[in-house]
């Protein structure tokens, strides 16, 4: 997604301005991971779903919205030095590989269905 790309390049570049202290580089870099966090909540379902509605793909899209949300979140939260950060990475170090591994489960699943449906010949 192109505005996604457009606000992660917002956000390193935001992230390079705070490092090198550029006033009103907290204020680009809050702006940038809020807008990630509100495009990976409720848009994750289109992410995921691949323009096609199947019903594996609604419970992979309302756990990876919500796992996609956080991580922005942790990451605005540890860089402005807020509490509450700790949680919210612990969360997102811990959520995000289940996410993984249910991406490739589910990936791994439909190869297997296509390549069966393949092999089967017609016995008569």
């Amino acid at each position: 997604m192109k505005t996604e790309k457009i606000f992660t390049l917002v956000f390193i570049s935001a992230l390079v301005a705070k490092f090198l202290n550029i006033p009103g580089s907290s204020l680009l870099l809050m702006l940038s991971l809020l807008v990630l966090f509100l495009l990976y909540f409720p848009f994750a379902f289109y992410f995921f779903s691949d323009k096609i509605i199947r019903q594996q793909n609604i419970v992979v899209s309302i756990f990876g919205g919500m796992v996609l949300s956080i991580i922005p979140l942790g990451i605005l939260f540890k860089l402005m030095l807020w509490p509450g950060y700790q949680v919210q990475l612990g969360m997102t170090l811990i959520l995000t590989p289940l996410l993984l591994l249910l991406l490739i489960y589910l990936n791994k699943k439909s190869k297997d269905e296509l390549n069966g449906d393949s092999t089967q010949t017609d016995p008569t």
